[in-house]
C-alpha cells in the first residue's frame, strides 16, 4: 500500500511561501553579500516551486547553494523540487544533505523516509520517521507515514497506534481516521473501524471511498441494513463507478433483512453486468420463491440447467416450486430424473409421493414413493399428516 498522501503531495504539506521566505531571513538574513544573495535567490526558487516552474527553481535554489553550500533549507526546497518532477534519487540526495546541515529539523526524515517506503524499503522508512518523531513529537505526518509502514509489514496492532497519536495531534485530518479504521477492518475490530470511517465521512463527505470501506466494515459486522445504505448512497451519488460486486453484496444485504424485493432489483443490475454468470439466477430464484413468486422462480432454475445440465440441486429446487405452485405433472417429471440420478434422494422420493397423493395416484404407487423416502431418512416431523400415514412402515426398514 502506498501512502495515503502521495508521494510527490508532500511538497505543499508543510512550507507555505510565507514560512519558506522567514526561513531565509532566519537563517540567512547576515551583512554578508553572499549570505544575502543566496537569501534572494531561496526566496525566489521557492515561490517558483510553488507556481510549478521547477526549471526555474531549480536554477534558483541552485544559485543559492552554490553562493552558500550549507544552506539547508535550499537543498530542501530543491529536493521537493526534484520530487515534483519525481526524480527521487535526486531528491533523496538534497534530503540527505539538507539534514546534514541542519540535523534538528524533522521534515527532511520524513522526506526519506517517504522515497524509502516508495522504493518498498519500509523497515528503513521506518528508522527515518523514527528519527523525524525524536525532533519533533508532535508530527503527525510522521506518525500517519510510520503507521502505514508498519501496516505494509504486518505490524497492525502499532499502525492504529501511530495513527491513534496522528489523531491526537491533527484531529480533523479525515485521512487519518480513515488509514486508522482500515487497520482496525484488516484485524476485525469492525465497530471501531465503522466509527473511523464515519468519523472520516463526517470530515470529508464527499470522498466517497470512506463510504466504500464503511460498507464491508458493517457487512463484516453483520450490519447489513447499514451496509445497504451506505451501497445506495454509492449508487446514488457514483453509478458509474459501482461494480456488479457492490450490487450483488446490496442483494445480500437486503435479503438479510428481508427486503426481497430489493434483493430482486440489485440482483437485477449484477445481472445485467454479469449476464453469463448463472449463480446470480439461482440467487434471484430464492428472493422470488421468498416473495411467493414461483413462476419466475422457476424460469430462473430452468435458465440456470440450461448451464448446468446435471445439476439434482437445481432440478430439487425447480421440483419443489413446482410442487407449491400445484403443478404436479412437471414435479413428478423432475422427480424422475432425481430419481434416475440420485436413488437415494430422499426428498426427491417424498416429493414425488406427494405429488401422486395430489393427483389421485393409485394409493399402492404413493405409498411405495414415501416408504421409500422414509426408509431413505426423510424426517417424519416433516411430513405432512396424511403422507404419514402412507409412509410409516418405511420408517421400520431403514435403507442404509
Amino acid at each position: 500500500m502506498r501512502h495515503q498522501f502521495k508521494l510527490y503531495t508532500l511538497l505543499f504539506v508543510f512550507f507555505t511561501i510565507t514560512q519558506i521566505q522567514a526561513q531565509g531571513k532566519r537563517f540567512y538574513g547576515k551583512s554578508n553579500s553572499y549570505y544575502v544573495k543566496a537569501n534572494e535567490n531561496f526566496k525566489r526558487g521557492a515561490l517558483e516551486l510553488q507556481m510549478g516552474d521547477f526549471k526555474s527553481a531549480l536554477k534558483h535554489l541552485g544559485l543559492a547553494i552554490k553562493q552558500n553550500p550549507g544552506y539547508a533549507d535550499a537543498y530542501f526546497e530543491r529536493g521537493r523540487t526534484y520530487l515534483a518532477m519525481r526524480d527521487y534519487d535526486r531528491a533523496f540526495d538534497d534530503f540527505h544533505k539538507s539534514s546534514q546541515y541542519n540535523p534538528n529539523k524533522a521534515a527532511p526524515y520524513l522526506y526519506k523516509g517517504a522515497i524509502y517506503y516508495e522504493r518498498n524499503k519500509p523497515e528503513i522508512a521506518i528508522q527515518e520517521y523514527n528519527q523525524a518523531l525524536r525532533i519533533d513529537p508532535k508530527f503527525a505526518l510522521a506518525y500517519n507515514y510510520r503507521a502505514e509502514a508498519y501496516k505494509e509489514i504486518g505490524f497492525t496492532q502499532k499502525a492504529v497506534n501511530d495513527y491513534s497519536n496522528a489523531i491526537n495531534y491533527a484531529p480533523n485530518e479525515a485521512v487519518l481516521y480513515y488509514g486508522r479504521g482500515q487497520c482496525r477492518l484488516d484485524i476485525r475490530k469492525y465497530k471501531g473501524a465503522i466509527e473511523d470511517f464515519t468519523k472520516a465521512i463526517q470530515l470529508q463527505p464527499y470522498e466517497l471511498e470512506y463510504y466504500h470501506k464503511r460498507v464491508y466494515a458493517h457487512f463484516l459486522a453483520g450490519n447489513y441494513q447499514q451496509s445497504a445504505q451506505d451501497i445506495d448512497y454509492l449508487i446514488q451519488k457514483d453509478s458509474q463507478n459501482v461494480q456488479a460486486y457492490h450490487y450483488a453484496l446490496s442483494a445480500y444485504c437486503k435479503a438479510a433483512t428481508n427486503d426481497y424485493r430489493g434483493a430482486v432489483r440489485a440482483i437485477n443490475k449484477v445481472m445485467e453486468m454479469e449476464p453469463e454468470e448463472a449463480h446470480y439466477l439461482v440467487e434471484r430464484a430464492g428472493y422470488y420463491e421468498a416473495l411467493h413468486k414461483y413462476e419466475p422462480a422457476i424460469n430462473d432454475y430452468t435458465r440456470a440447467l440450461e448451464h448446468y445440465p446435471d445439476s439434482t440441486q437445481f432440478y430439487g429446487k425447480r421440483a419443489e416450486l413446482f410442487l407449491k405452485q400445484e403443478d404436479y405433472p412437471h414435479t413428478i417429471k423432475d422427480c424422475d430424473l432425481l430419481i434416475a440420478k440420485q436413488p437415494k434422494n430422499a426428498r426427491a422420493w417424498y416429493l414425488r409421493g406427494i405429488a401422486k397423493m395430489r393427483t389421485k395416484y393409485r394409493k399402492r404407487e404413493i405409498k411405495k414413493d414415501l416408504q421409500q423416502a422414509a426408509s431413505l431418512g426423510y424426517p417424519r416431523e416433516k411430513m405432512e399428516s396424511q403422507a404419514y400415514k402412507y409412509a410409516k412402515r418405511g420408517f421400520k426398514k431403514k435403507v442404509n
